[in-house]
């Protein structure tokens, strides 16, 4: 399948002010910097997927299903290496997406522990929401930059943002 340039427009999505600057503010910031990385990894599941069934004839519900279960359980390193073998990016679009994956491995494994010396004293935690803030932001440009992707792919096989938009409405209304 040939694959044209498609250009992303990504719009910085709002990171909320913090209040103060106590400890809870600082898990507040990690847990929503954490939300934006699993954002991302899930923007990778779903771009993965959509290169694999391009790939393959599902005929079954089944078949999709476990497809995307397989797909689901790679850690973002492997899913970030299926998506390059098929993106066709500049080399600095790789480099950052792989920077954002090392970011994000920090941030589930380290953060805390590096961080441990500024949390006592409102400038670390001041310095330490700053720094969260900035990780908000990268894992939510790199969201919307593989979001695009994918939802570019979706329209060339008739699937629009407009009927996405209906199926998650359904299961909103379901899950009510």
């Amino acid at each position: 399948m040939v694959r044209e340039n498609t250009y992303i427009k990504i719009k910085p999505k709002e990171v909320p002010e913090p209040e103060s600057f106590d400890e809870k503010e600082v898990y507040a910031f990690f847990g929503l910097a954490s939300y934006a990385a699993q954002c991302l990894e899930k923007a990778l599941v779903n771009l993965a997927f959509t290169y694999t069934l391009t790939d393959k004839n599902i005929v079954s519900q089944e078949e999709w299903d476990a497809l995307f279960e397989g797909i689901n359980k790679n850690t973002f390193g492997r899913l970030l290496g299926m998506v390059k073998k098929e993106l066709s990016t500049s080399d600095e679009v790789l480099v950052e997406l792989k920077q954002a994956l090392d970011k994000r491995n920090w941030l589930a494994h380290d953060y805390f522990f590096d961080s441990i010396g500024q949390f006592h004293t409102k400038l670390g935690r001041m310095k330490m929401i700053k720094e969260l803030t900035e990780l908000i932001k990268l894992f939510n440009k790199w969201d919307q930059f593989i979001e695009g992707v994918y939802l570019h792919i979706w329209q060339q096989h008739g699937l629009t943002e407009e009927a996405v938009s209906r199926e998650i409405e359904k299961l909103k209304a379901e899950s009510a």
